[in-house]
């Protein structure tokens, strides 16, 4: 074997050796990168964080805005159920009559608590006759680092007029899903949205994805149900929208400050 070709058979023998290294590192990586990320996630599943028995949907005021609120007494069967006693069932009424039905449903740890109409509107005796979306928006002066999942639409924010120094108030939309549902001869348009940590959306699903990663990465992961409905007087389901789309405005920045 001549010179260069024993060079060229030894360079090449190092060119292998230090690719199986490589290859050899790269699998070592790759397998401490899985076994840190399936620690990271098995001691934040299975971890729990100190909770009180506090029941934050209690302090929810039943005065909001023009709206004023009424207990509607819930079931022990619905409790359980619900799998959480943190829930409340209000009728709000404005000035005018209009009446709007406040349900919200909320756990620090059971994303159990929070079911999807799909599921649990038949199963109240309800046929759903139509499904659209609803956007609202509502202020966030006191809430300003809300986040909104991305089914949500993106932040809006507020305008002032050119040289004016007073501040910005910004604006969140929040995307419901309207379900127009019938009981007997009655319609209703129910609005569903729900919450986990800093997130909203309309997509239950969505919900539980983020309630896990959350409690994965230990940040806050509760669950919350809000749903709204009223009846349509007189079969008018865009006036019962158009209400329920007003006293959401009015009332999504107070359950935020009230729904940790």
């Amino acid at each position: 074997m001549s010179n260069i070709q024993t060079k060229l058979f030894f360079n090449g023998k190092k060119s292998l050796i230090k690719r199986n290294n490589w290859n050899h590192s790269k699998r070592y990586i790759i397998a401490a990168a899985l076994l840190m990320v399936t620690a990271i996630v098995t001691f934040g599943a299975f971890s729990k964080g100190v909770y009180s028995d506090k029941l934050y949907t209690a302090d929810i005021p039943l005065i909001i805005g023009n709206w004023y609120g009424r207990e509607i007494e819930i079931d022990e069967h619905t409790y359980e159920l619900l799998e959480t006693r943190d829930t409340i069932m209000r009728e709000y009424t404005n000035d005018l009559g209009d009446k709007v039905v406040l349900v919200v449903v909320y756990s620090r740890e059971n994303v159990r608590v929070v079911h999807a109409p799909d599921i649990c509107l038949p199963g109240g005796g309800f046929s759903i006759c139509e499904k659209a979306t609803e956007v609202v928006p509502f202020s966030s002066d006191n809430n300003p680092h809300w986040q909104l999942a991305a089914s949500a639409t993106p932040l809006l924010r507020g305008t002032q007029p050119t040289g004016s120094k007073l501040p910005v108030p910004q604006q969140l939309a929040a995307v419901f899903n309207n379900y127009t549902v019938g009981d007997g001869n009655q319609k209703q348009p129910v609005f569903f949205l729900y919450k986990s940590g800093t997130k909203l959306t309309p997509n239950p699903l969505r919900m539980e994805f983020d309630f896990f990663i959350n409690k994965a990465l230990r940040r806050p992961h509760s669950a919350a149900l809000i749903r709204l409905s009223t009846y349509a007087v007189n079969g008018n389901l865009e006036n019962a929208t158009r209400k329920t789309k007003q006293f959401a405005a009015e009332a999504m920045p107070v359950l935020l400050n009230y729904l940790p």
